[in-house]
């Protein structure tokens, strides 16, 4: 499809971060060489693994296709400032963050693209998304759309429940994400980035395509420890959360405050008693053995 208003195909950026997963960064490669969607320019960021294997791997693949970039960093960066890096390099009019170990459909950027070049109210798009070897459910995932008119009800609506955040890998206006993303280290720095997107504008879940996220990722680990500085981590998980949140809705009446406090509430409750269950069942297996 063309662009409204340059008559041509609008440039794409796919980002691939990646950090020893060489078997599956080859997946993730292919997926996005092969979209039948072809105005694309694919940055690829290593994370300083280990060894040389990801380095000619990815070299292999940029003889052959010229829309391939590659860095590859010589320090671990963490996680946040490596994905931080191939948001700086897009230059496409839309982004998509590709995990290393997560592929698509091959039609899902052509579907995704066309769909944003004809909805200009929409700030994002994706396809349904499930784990591998799980079930699509919208609510579950985290991928349903969100097209409420006002930004404030959007974010309200984001954080009604408890979800695995699918929309973090949708096809995204690249200006819109550039703003909204942020390298900081905390619990709930995906969902911040979204509700701040939400303020530009709809999120859609078109019936095309699909997205199947793998199970090394960081939300299929212990991912509270790993954000866990201290007590106040316990009680109140998502502090960082709340407070851009009431920040986002500053000016909001106070309906909608009341309405963000009872959602952001019942998430903290949530996170507390799931992190809860994760520590009791590392003791049990401690004194089961």
């Amino acid at each position: 499809m063309k662009s409204k208003t340059t008559g041509y195909p609008p440039l794409v950026t796919i980002g691939i971060p990646t950090y020893n997963r060489i078997n599956s960064l080859e997946r993730a490669i292919k997926c996005a060489i092969n979209q039948t969607y072809k105005n694309l320019e694919i940055i690829i960021s290593d994370n300083a693994t280990p060894g040389v294997d990801v380095e000619i791997l990815v070299k292999s693949y940029m003889k052959s296709d010229s829309r391939i970039s590659f860095k590859k960093h010589t320090n671990n960066c963490g996680l946040e400032k490596n994905f931080q890096y191939v948001i700086n390099k897009a230059s496409g009019k839309y982004f998509l963050m590709a995990a290393d170990d997560d592929i698509r459909s091959l039609n899902f950027v052509e579907e995704n693209v066309d769909f944003l070049e004809n909805n200009s109210d929409y700030v994002a798009s994706t396809s349904p998304v499930r784990f591998e070897g799980g079930v699509f459910d919208r609510f579950a995932m985290g991928d349903n759309s969100i097209q409420d008119q006002n930004g404030e009800d959007r974010i309200i609506r984001f954080l009604d429940r408890w979800h695995a955040n699918g929309r973090f890998f949708s096809l995204i206006r690249r200006k819109e994400f550039q703003t909204s993303f942020n390298s900081e280290r905390f619990l709930g720095n995906d969902w911040v980035v979204i509700l701040k997107l939400l303020k530009f504008g709809k999120f859609k879940r078109i019936g095309e395509g699909e997205v199947i996220l793998g199970r090394n990722g960081i939300s299929h680990n212990d991912i509270f420890s790993k954000y866990r500085t201290g007590f106040i981590n316990w009680v109140i998980p998502f502090k960082n959360l709340i407070l851009i949140s009431f920040k986002l809705l500053s000016k909001a009446k106070l309906r909608k405050k009341i309405l963000l406090s009872v959602n952001l509430l019942k998430l903290n409750f949530t996170a507390f008693i799931w992190q809860s269950k994760v520590i009791l069942y590392e003791l049990y297996k401690k004194i089961a053995g």
